[in-house]
């Protein structure tokens, strides 16, 4: 066989193996990183009475949300704590929201509801900052809980989550909730969602004061209102899309005690229905990191459409390696498949087990891990679709706000 064969045939093979290696790299961040959060333990009983707890204002921005306040309220005002009180602040809903907490807040006077004024646009904020700040203002606790109107929580949530960051000395606690999935979309494209958010913000450098890797679930964040207040409030991230993500950088970088934990026995949450809600709802959340960092995005659409597409092209590979050499009959032709063979089960199993880690914290039987690669493929054409929108200045659209200025 002439050597410029044998040349390019290993240099092809050294090509796959560098391919190989870097989607894994740059996909799963390192195995070693867990998957898995320290949980907060629910409590089995009510806690004592209200002198020994802080009193607790839980704060609910809500904006269209007729859908999901009658599963929320209830949830809330049937918390085993002895003093808190639940603002839910109205932020210019266009649905049946207003009279829906009308009604709620005569029959409970824990429940305050706050009427959103028009959002101040000329000074930079975004709907729901703007929203929180309100509620902020409205709240008499000691320790203010943010959460948004689609969770549902345990009757122990709040109690546990307190007695859990009182005893850890922690200053914002946010947790993970049980993802409800219901929809063929949901299945599909949540994992994706989640395996990128694992893998550039593992729960073990969240949790470690000396790491710089900060992150908060905007869906519950509970934090001292003095932290609160010494970081700026949410008027330090009046402008930002991800204003969990910001917030949370700015109380860890300014020192403060950051934890991310595991919360499926205290919340769960379904954050869309179908299809429409997913693509609205990822496009939104993937705008920042391209807005802040646009050379990320690039190489985040790159990765995941590669991962997408890697095990067929391997796949293919392999297949005609073997038939170069049983048509060759050459034994170094042998090797080369083989070892091509073997990179092609790397490539392909790697992502299937991480996948597989995540499907078990969402609560996904086995056969949901196979649609991997459907997924990711659909969730880089997302990637794609947000990247061109920011590219036209086109921005993105949320709860029937739309923030043009979003551009690069």
């Amino acid at each position: 066989m002439p050597k410029r064969d044998n040349t390019l045939r290993f240099l092809g093979l050294g090509a796959l193996t560098a391919a190989t290696a870097s989607a894994s790299i740059a996909s799963f961040g390192g195995l070693d990183e867990p998957v898995e959060m320290p949980p907060v333990d629910a409590l089995s009983s009510p806690p004592p009475g209200e002198g020994e707890w802080p009193f607790v204002s839980i704060i609910v921005p809500a904006r269209n949300e007729e859908r999901n306040l009658p599963r929320l309220l209830p949830s809330l005002l049937r918390q085993y704590y002895p003093n808190y009180e639940v603002i839910v602040v109205d932020d210019q809903s266009e649905d049946a929201t207003p009279r829906i907490l009308a009604e709620w807040s005569q029959r409970d006077n824990r429940l305050e509801v706050v009427h959103g004024v028009e959002l101040p646009r000329n000074e930079g904020w975004l709907g729901k900052p703007h929203a929180m700040q309100q509620g902020a203002q409205a709240a008499k606790g000691e320790w203010l809980l943010f959460t948004d109107a689609d969770t549902v929580h345990q009757p122990l949530s709040l109690s546990s989550s307190m007695a859990f960051a009182l005893a850890h000395d922690i200053d914002l606690l946010s947790i993970l909730p049980c993802a409800e999935l219901g929809s063929l979309a949901e299945k599909l494209l949540m994992p994706v969602a989640f395996e990128g958010i694992f893998t550039l913000y593992p729960p073990a450098k969240v949790n470690d004061p000396i790491s710089k890797v900060a992150i908060a679930n905007g869906q519950y964040m509970l934090i001292r209102r003095e932290v609160y207040d010494a970081v700026g409030g949410t008027a330090r991230v009046k402008d930002k899309i991800a204003e969990d993500l910001e917030l949370s950088k700015a109380v860890k970088g300014d020192g403060h005690r950051l934890f991310l934990a595991d919360g499926r026995d205290l919340m769960s949450v379904r954050m869309y229905t179908n299809f429409a809600e997913v693509w609205q709802g990822w496009s939104k959340n993937v705008v920042l990191s391209f807005r802040e960092n646009p050379a990320q995005g690039v190489f985040s659409f790159a990765g995941v459409f590669s991962l997408a597409a890697l095990p067929y092209l391997m796949i293919a590979w392999s297949v005609r390696a073997w038939r170069r050499a049983n048509k060759s009959h050459q034994t170094d032709d042998r090797v080369a498949a083989a070892w091509t063979t073997g990179l092609t089960a790397w490539g392909i199993t790697l992502p299937l087990v991480y996948r597989r880690r995540v499907d078990k914290i969402l609560g996904l039987p086995l056969g949901w891990t196979f649609t991997q690669p459907v997924g990711t493929a659909i969730f880089a054409v997302l990637l794609l679709y947000s990247f061109l929108r920011l590219l036209a200045g086109k921005g993105v659209t949320w709860k029937g706000r739309t923030y043009a200025n979003y551009e690069l």
